[in-house]
């Protein structure tokens, strides 16, 4: 199963600086995920119906999507946990 992962961020919000970090702190984070400046990119957000940042949106092969949305939670072993999840679907 394909799926596309995003993380929606925009400049000037402090939990998107906290959960970019967070993120950035996994190493080969860039193999699994795409950051998109929500404000840079408002059809994405708009298709996705996005309402808030940080979001995280999944979309599989299908065009079907998810979107998740809480810095709280997006956390250094929430990714690692998430990535290691995504390499036992390939």
């Amino acid at each position: 199963m394909k799926l596309d992962l995003y993380l929606v961020v925009q400049e000037g919000c402090p939990p998107c600086v906290y959960v970019k970090k967070q993120l950035q702190r996994v190493e080969n984070w860039e193999k699994y995920i795409t950051i998109i400046d929500g404000r840079e990119d408002p059809k994405f957000v708009e298709k996705f119906q996005v309402t808030g940042t940080p979001s995280l949106v999944g979309v599989k092969g299908t065009g079907e999507a998810k979107v998740f949305s809480g810095a709280k939670e997006m956390t250094k072993s929430f990714w690692v946990k998430l990535f290691e999840s995504l390499d036992t679907l390939d």
